[in-house]
């Protein structure tokens, strides 16, 4: 069944906004090449801590021989947790490596792995059974190789980069949400986006450089990285359950992720000292 080409997805107006904290006068990040190495460091550590290939492969070959028999809460658990961990990395790739783009084998690993966890989180078995073999495919002795040996590629950002990609990002957004409703594709970009600049500041959490500014950031993106996820999660959901045609839908543009974008922009600053 074709669904027809235009399904929004309307967000709740006034209290859903209500909930996200308000950013601080200053949006305060310290950024340079020997802070963005050393958070680098930090998501890489929790990305070992956290990804554990044997045990990867046995949840993957369970799943291949019964998608629809489901996992112990724990091992769901240490999946979200590989998965987040995954995630910051990447992000920590695209924002503070000075190319600013994720190492390609990081990026289809970390891609594949979500669309399995979103396939167990909704029960999907078809799903199921397709992303874990994609998965194991990625835990081969091969494909482990070229990912170790492309997280070793990391070259810190310079502070003038940084700024650079940050006010890049934040215009290419801030144009998109001009926009009443987006694909659901770009929402997600958009996103990704958003969520690239809160591991920045998530890292920077517990570090020297944290503030009370960029503390108060993390609270602001943390809660609007929510509303936008109950977004696109419950679009997700309604596509792997025949509902939806992710392909197809738009999700409609809340205006609290406007206006936090509109002050990301006014509010940045870097206040490291390095070139």
């Amino acid at each position: 069944m074709r669904w027809p080409a235009f399904v929004f997805i309307l967000v709740a107006s006034g209290p859903a906004a209500a909930k996200i904290p308000p950013l601080p006068e200053h949006v305060e990040v310290s950024i340079d090449a020997r802070s963005a190495k050393a958070l680098h460091r930090r998501a890489l550590r929790s990305w070992h801590k956290s990804f554990d290939a044997k045990a990867l492969r046995e949840v993957t070959e369970r799943l291949l021989a019964k998608p629809d028999s489901g996992l112990a809460a724990d091992v769901v658990t240490r999946l979200k947790l590989v998965r987040k961990d995954g995630a910051i990395l990447r992000a920590a790739y695209q924002s503070l490596d000075e190319a600013h783009a994720p190492p390609e084998a990081l990026d289809h690993f970390v891609a594949v792995f979500g669309k399995l966890n979103d396939a167990i989180e909704n029960k999907a078995g078809d799903e199921i059974e397709e992303q874990a073999k994609r998965l194991g495919e990625q835990l081969g002795e091969e494909q482990l190789a070229r990912l170790k040996g492309a997280l070793e590629t990391f070259r810190p950002t310079s502070k003038a980069s940084f700024d650079e990609y940050v006010s890049a990002s934040l215009s290419e957004v801030e144009h998109a949400v001009e926009h009443e409703a987006l694909p659901a594709a770009k929402f997600h970009d958009v996103r990704k986006s958003l969520k690239n600049v809160l591991a920045v500041v998530h890292l920077l959490e517990d570090s020297p450089a944290e503030t009370k500014h960029s503390h108060a950031t993390y609270e602001h993106l943390f809660a609007l990285n929510d509303e936008l996820g109950l977004l696109h999660d419950d679009l997700v959901r309604r596509d792997l359950h025949g509902k939806a045609d992710y392909e197809e839908a738009t999700i409609a543009v809340p205006e609290a992720l406007r206006e936090s974008i509109s002050e990301l922009r006014a509010r940045f600053r870097n206040i490291a000292r390095g070139k």
